[in-house]
């Protein structure tokens, strides 16, 4: 099988949609499929291009090939300039050399280079599945950076590409019952395949190694610390953690609110200030990044007030495996709380209410077998709903599916 992974996120970008696209090319690689990944210029979270990747290049390992594409990278995303950004790789992934593939992967979000890319799929009569990692127009909606014409224009785009697809794959059973429900896709098909846990075990990370990790980041012992760890964007609205750290302070109490990753939201952030109980941070190097989760105390999921439905947080899958109590301060229509109620791995707060959030600390800071059992629960969640070899699995069989059902004309090209 011959397949084409069409993505603007790849490796080495440490995080977000970047690491379920490449597990999925090693994957398939190893199965025995060919693949061929025309992708971007790594720049997500900071939103710069990495250094050593400012033109177009191919990356030849043995049946993976990884062509890497230029576009524009806004420096402040906002919905024009990505819609940019979007439009220029896809241009370049028109233009690039495919493997002549049996079926093609894209991944939305990018929503509008999966649009052009489908288009040519369709030119050469290649089957495509779509893989949704975001509801791209839900997202926009539910911010309201287009406004309600702009929001039925993204949705409009959003139907058409699914409907032209052979098959689609949700990462979430909420995701499957909006795109059946609001933009009329067959559910006939849509799969659910859930992301996985992309991390090792580190409950068996030895405690020399958390203290070693508090003591360099200056964690005091008698502090709960609450870690964010990852994107610092708008859909995030970690100005709520900051106003929390306030709070915290005001009243004296013991918490420390760390913010660890970069984003669009960044400078913002720090602009702010600080305080005793807030502490932003670099992300760390990959191999320590499980140490620094499991040296904190809880975790934390902040959304933006409004969001329901739009996506999955990506560290959820990896806060599970950590054994650590997650607070999510996020609406209770979300699909992160639905995630944590399913899970059983920690407590929910509202949406933008920054002394729930403190109390929600306080909570878990009190009682240490509560937080015990919410981090155990998140493990057992892990091994039973989230495991990388069921997932990977059933999108090997999907898209072995996908290519099977096609006219011996198509498999013969």
């Amino acid at each position: 099988m011959r397949v084409s992974l069409v993505c603007l996120n790849y490796p080495p970008e440490p995080t977000g949609i970047s690491v379920y696209s490449g597990a999925l090319a090693e994957d398939l690689v190893e199965r025995g499929a060919d693949v061929c990944v025309i992708t971007g210029v790594p720049h997500y979270p900071q939103w710069e291009v990495y250094e050593g990747y400012g033109k177009n290049c191919i990356e030849i390992s043995d049946r993976l090939t990884v062509a890497r594409r230029r576009h524009s990278v806004p420096v402040s995303p906002q919905l024009i300039n990505r819609l940019v950004m979007e439009l220029s790789f896809g241009l370049n992934a028109v233009l690039a050399r495919w493997n002549r593939p049996d079926v093609v992967v894209l991944v939305s979000p990018a929503l509008f280079s999966s649009i052009l890319v489908s288009l040519k799929a369709a030119l050469l009569g290649r089957p495509v599945v779509v893989w949704v990692q975001d509801i791209y127009s839900l997202a926009i909606s539910q911010t309201g950076r287009a406004g309600s014409l702009g929001s039925r224009l993204m949705a409009w785009a959003e139907k058409a590409l699914l409907n032209r697809a052979a098959a689609i794959v949700a990462i979430h059973e909420r995701f499957k019952s909006y795109l059946v429900t609001e933009l009329a896709v067959d559910p006939e098909k849509v799969s659910v395949i859930r992301n996985w846990v992309h991390i090792d075990n580190v409950t068996s990370l030895p405690l020399s190694r958390r203290t070693e990790m508090r003591r360099q980041l200056g964690w005091r012992d008698d502090v709960t610390v609450l870690l964010h760890a990852g994107n610092m964007g708008a859909k995030q609205a970690l100005g709520n953690v900051v106003e929390a750290s306030r709070v915290a302070d005001q009243r004296g109490e013991p918490v420390l609110f760390v913010l660890m990753g970069e984003g669009s939201q960044r400078a913002e952030l720090e602009a702010m200030g600080t305080n005793r109980c807030l502490q932003i941070i670099d992300p760390l190097p990959l191999e320590s990044f499980p140490v620094v989760m499991r040296a904190a105390d809880a975790l934390l999921v902040n959304e933006r007030g409004g969001i329901t439905e739009m996506s999955v947080p990506s560290k959820l899958t990896s806060y599970f495996t950590t054994g650590r109590p997650i607070i999510a301060a996020t609406d209770a229509e979300s699909v992160t709380a639905e995630e944590l109620e399913h899970s059983g791995a920690g407590i929910r707060v509202d949406a933008e209410r920054p002394e729930l959030l403190v109390d929600a600390v306080l909570e878990l800071r009190n009682d240490r077998q509560r937080s015990a059992r919410l981090g155990a629960s998140g493990r057992a969640f892990q091994n039973t709903h989230l495991a990388a070899d069921a997932s990977l699995g059933a999108f090997y069989r999907l898209l072995n599916g996908v290519v099977a059902s096609q006219p011996l004309s198509n498999q013969a090209n």
